[in-house]
């Protein structure tokens, strides 16, 4: 017997909405009206996969895309002309066309997951070391570097990076 079909639209979907919620809660901004998911997954107006607002991006200033699909591996991060890179570089492309945010203040970031596999965040060394998470991203914390022809790279756990940006009463 086969296990029960996926709908992987639907998967990703909801994967866009619970990281938005997780930011919205991260920056105690209501979700849906400061912090939302976009719909079509960025295929509008805004590019992002997520949209926050311009008054509160003080507080989580990322253009990020989201992928969750079965057969990421991070072996892959390795390897010649990679899928998880080649997101990273559509996102940098997605965040110069997009009327919402700048791309000459805006940092960029590849959010990717597995199923039952907690998230990881892909972004450019440079973004790292010129934002708050170069300085506040825990130094005993898992950190991968790697390197492709365009860049260098760093992953970095979801969770830990998203801690940075907690907005404390």
């Amino acid at each position: 017997m086969r296990g029960k079909k996926v709908n992987g639209k639907k998967k990703g979907s909801k994967f866009e909405l619970d990281i938005a919620k997780q930011i919205a809660a991260t920056i105690k901004e209501p979700y849906g009206t400061m912090v939302r998911r976009t719909p079509g997954s960025g295929s509008l107006l805004c590019r992002s996969d997520l949209w926050v607002h311009a008054s509160v991006r003080h507080k989580f200033n990322w253009f990020l895309e989201l992928k969750k699909r079965e057969n990421i591996r991070l072996e892959h991060l390795f390897k010649e002309n990679n899928y998880l890179t080649k997101w990273y570089q559509d996102s940098k492309e997605k965040l110069d066309i997009d009327p919402e945010y700048d791309p000459m203040t805006t940092p960029t970031g590849l959010v990717f997951c597995k199923n039952n596999m907690a998230p990881f965040i892909l972004m450019s060394v440079q973004d790292f070391n010129d934002t708050d998470a170069a300085e506040k991203y825990p130094t005993n914390a898992l950190k991968i570097y790697f390197s492709d022809e365009r860049r260098d790279y760093i992953v970095l756990d979801w969770a830990l990076f998203l801690k940075i940006y907690e907005v404390t009463p």
